[in-house]
């Protein structure tokens, strides 16, 4: 996680989060654990909220 939020540091401008997520969300659609995976993403999204991206 700590290595995602470096990046989103790093390039948060350049990174589109809308498609962002509908890659994830499509990636995890061929996971066995679909919804487990996805959580990955919302916890991501929490700690982006949370400001946990400033430097």
């Amino acid at each position: 996680m700590e290595d995602c939020l470096m990046l989103m540091r790093a390039k948060r401008k350049e990174i589109d989060i809308g498609k962002l997520t509908e890659r994830f969300n499509e990636t995890a659609s061929y996971d066995i654990s679909e919804d487990r995976v996805r959580k990955n993403l919302e916890h991501f999204k929490k700690l982006m909220d949370k400001g946990k991206l400033t430097p």
